[in-house]
């Protein structure tokens, strides 16, 4: 509300109540654009966001830029390491910082599905992300230092505020580029907190179904996307069912797979893997799987099911996402 209340005079009783309106105002858009597409609605938002949060930084850089040639190199490059105490203690806390500020690379498996050619993709986002994150803290950095002394960046928490001040002798009270910059990632820090909840903390409850219409004895196993596995079940004539209800933390990110062996007539045990069914779950639900003459089991319920391979029907383009998916990892 700082960068609003520059411009408009509001009163102190109001405050609290229109600050809380405003936030509601600014979360409900991004809510509504997480309940469509990540490639075609959210990620045109947040190259957007990203555009503008680097524009602004580009600002305090080019200012930086600016002051050193018009002022030459500060002073304070000259020991840059001079009051350093080096300790253990100290070095685990600058990691921390460190990753800290780059937080956010993880969470690039998060929409994995909606990304056509992830083992390309993915990589290149990682490094190109981290360099260009790197390359623009510590440009950012050194422009502070062309201009502020160590005192001074340690004596404020609104260090761009006074940058700005003293580099561009722009007045304090006037100085809203920073504030709409913090509050710009913040903004769209929410964007990426929605998204992430979304994504990865989806829990269900699952309840499968497996039965038999071959008159070949075959095993069948079931494992859920969080890697629990079903007993090794053996069915012997088309006439056997088996049921298995499993819970979830998380049942978005991996598919469910449901295993088929070979009978060993020799030896009564599980012999080779002849096929693997998998499909990915989207919330609580029943699944259905019929084992067929071939020994293949084939998904024929599918409520709270996004797609079966195989059977996508009009969603073929996201099971080759998928197939993807699963063979970069």
């Amino acid at each position: 509300m700082d960068g609003i209340t520059s411009f408009v005079s509001i009163n102190d009783e109001r405050l609290p109540v229109l600050k809380k309106l405003f936030g509601f105002a600014v979360l409900m858009p991004i809510v509504f654009l997480n309940l469509f597409s990540l490639r075609k609605t959210v990620g045109k938002f947040q190259v957007l966001a990203t555009f503008l949060k680097i524009a602004i930084v580009l600002v305090i850089i080019f200012a930086g830029i600016f002051n050193w040639i018009r002022n030459g190199k500060s002073s304070t490059f000259d020991e840059p390491f001079a009051n350093d105490k080096v300790s253990t203690g100290g070095i685990a806390l600058g990691f921390y910082a460190g990753l800290y500020s780059y937080n956010g690379w993880q969470l690039l498996t998060v929409g994995v599905e909606e990304v056509e050619n992830p083992k390309r993709t993915l990589p290149i986002a990682t490094f190109s992300g981290l360099f260009l994150a790197a390359s623009i803290y510590l440009a950012m950095n050194a422009a502070y230092f062309s201009v502020l002394t160590v005192e001074e960046f340690k004596s404020t928490e609104t260090v761009a505020i006074l940058f700005l001040k003293k580099a561009l002798s722009v007045e304090l009270s006037k100085s809203r580029l920073p504030s709409i910059q913090s509050n710009m990632a913040r903004l769209f820090l929410v964007v990426l907190s929605l998204f992430t909840f979304l994504e990865v903390s989806l829990a269900c409850t699952i309840e499968v179904l497996i039965k038999s219409s071959t008159h070949k004895a075959v095993y069948a196993q079931f494992t859920s996307p969080d890697g629990q596995k079903s007993p090794l079940w053996l069915f012997k004539t088309p006439t056997q069912n088996h049921r298995f209800e499993i819970k979830m933390d998380n049942c978005s990110k991996s598919p469910m797979i449901v295993d088929t062996f070979e009978f060993d007539k020799a030896t009564g045990q599980k012999g080779k893997l002849i096929h693997s069914t998998r499909s990915f779950v989207n919330g609580n639900g029943f699944v259905d799987y019929t084992i067929l003459d071939d020994k293949t089991a084939k998904m024929s319920g599918r409520v709270g099911v996004f797609c079966s391979f195989g059977e996508c029907g009009g969603r073929g383009k996201r099971e080759a996402i998928r197939a993807d998916r699963r063979r970069f990892f």
